[in-house]
């Protein structure tokens, strides 16, 4: 990412026509900030009201602005990291220069005051996220609380009215059994009676007739009488006493039969009981695994933003890798004499390629794709120009081949995407492919392709009387 220099040129932006010189003023880069106007936000630079006594010292101290400054809109058209450097800039500026840097081509000047531009907007609008991150993640904390609590009440009653409606259910169930049961008692008690009746019945028809033939055949005598009376009595207490035993008998089958359909209704309730238990169980779990990871998600989140913002607010970050000014190197480079010494530099000194990897990194850090890594890298320190007159290993005409000439460069950019792209499988010949396609590709790096040259497929009749007739004039 594009550094900001310590002092910033910037160009008076007033309503009305354009005037015809140019106002232009130095300013710490503190002093500039973002203010958004009918859902704009413009670029502003506090400045002290006047008399200008103390206006140099301030500037030059590097001095923090007093809120109560007035502030006015501003373009930014320079800047550089000492105060000899901006009034040189100044100078040139007055001389009639578009934009105010040490080094680069107009475009190149123009992305730089673009970016510093941008990473002012940019970190005004980090802070406005952060701020409604936070009041989201209270929000969602909130009202994540509030549906746990009503899910919970909701579940417990509609599992006491299940278990009512179900006990109710089984009560009348068990009242409806007995009723059959003693019905079925009843139907086989009668049943029985009208069998024993029938005996009986039967036991007199047969007796009759015992009667009548001995009394036909007058053989019988009182003795006779009272044995078969005696007999008869016994059959009926025999018939009693069956009677009685099998009413025994089927009040014990009712009974067992009570038992066992009380036994299935127990055990009936008891799974019923057990299913409702695994629901509400699993139930839970699934709820408050989803909100935990919905709150992991988001203080994430939050503790990321905070972190960056954290780093963007202290410049921090932006002192450890500052190489340009550790090394007083002006990037990128747009003269191959620049490149020599860089190159000899990494061959000589390891602090200096140490320093270079880690700039690399910083560059990198908040991509995720190879080729975007790959061509920050290559524009961080390369111009278009240069880039397009650079190849990796193949020679080809007036082509500077990076293995040879440049090989410990190649070597850092290599090493740095291979650490932070190295889950990927054969991560070194991947780093070469698409080194080798970006630096191919560099004349395309500001979306401006070469116009191919179209095939002459022969004059026409318009061409031919056109260089006949220069060829009279002359």
């Amino acid at each position: 990412m594009y550094n900001l220099h310590k002092y910033q040129l910037v160009e008076w932006i007033n309503r009305g026509p354009r005037p015809q010189i140019r106002k232009i003023d130095i300013v710490p880069r503190s002093w500039i900030i973002t203010e958004t106007k009918n859902k704009k936000s413009n670029l502003v630079s506090y400045y002290p009201p006047s008399p200008y006594n103390d206006l140099d010292n301030l500037v030059q101290n590097f001095s923090q602005p007093d809120t109560t400054w007035d502030t006015y809109n501003i373009k930014i058209v320079g800047g550089s990291n000492t105060y000899e450097g901006i009034l040189l800039m100044y100078e040139e500026l007055k001389k009639g220069e578009k934009f105010g840097y040490s080094s680069g081509s107009d475009g190149t000047k123009a992305k730089k005051a673009e970016d510093s531009e941008k990473i002012y907007h940019d970190s005004q609008l980090r802070e406005d996220e952060a701020l409604i991150l936070m009041e989201q993640t209270k929000l969602a904390q909130e009202k994540n609380n509030h549906n746990i609590g009503f899910k919970t009440k909701k579940k417990e009653s509609q599992s006491s009215s299940y278990a009512t409606t179900l006990n109710a259910h089984v009560n009348n169930d068990d009242e409806s059994d007995t009723d059959d049961n003693l019905i079925d008692q009843e139907n086989d008690n009668e049943l029985e009676t009208e069998k024993n009746q029938r005996q009986c019945s039967s036991n007199e028809k047969t007796l009759n007739t015992r009667v009548v033939d001995n009394d036909s055949k007058r053989t019988f005598t009182r003795v006779d009488d009272d044995d078969d009376d005696i007999h008869t009595d016994d059959n009926l207490i025999d018939q009693e006493n069956d009677n009685g035993r099998k009413k025994k008998k089927n009040q014990s089958q009712c009974s067992s039969y009570q038992e066992t359909s009380n036994t299935r209704v127990r055990d009936d309730l008891n799974a019923d009981d057990n299913n409702l238990i695994n629901e509400r169980k699993q139930s839970k779990k699934q709820s408050s695994k989803k909100s935990t990871d919905k709150t992991d998600k988001l203080y994430h989140m939050v503790k990321k933003m905070q972190k960056e913002f954290e780093q963007f607010k202290s410049g921090k970050k932006k002192k450890f890798f500052n190489i340009e000014e550790k090394y007083f190197v002006d990037l990128p480079m747009n003269m191959f004499f620049d490149i020599e010494a860089y190159e000899d530099e990494l061959k000589a000194n390891q602090e200096f390629r140490t320093d270079t990897k880690i700039y690399m990194q910083q560059l990198i850090e908040e991509d995720y794709s190879l080729p975007n890594c790959t061509r920050k890298i290559l524009r961080a320190f390369f111009t278009q120009k240069i880039a397009m007159k650079l190849t990796l290993t193949r020679k080809r005409n007036k082509k500077i081949v990076m293995s040879d000439d440049l090989p410990h460069l190649k070597g850092c950019i290599l090493d740095v995407l291979s650490k932070k792209f190295k889950s990927l499988s054969n991560i070194k010949d991947r780093c070469l492919t698409i080194l080798s396609q970006c630096l191919t590709r560099a004349s395309d790096w500001d979306n401006h392709r070469r116009e191919e040259k179209k095939k002459n497929n022969g004059k026409s009749l318009a061409d031919y009387v056109a260089e006949e007739l220069r060829e009279e004039d002359i």
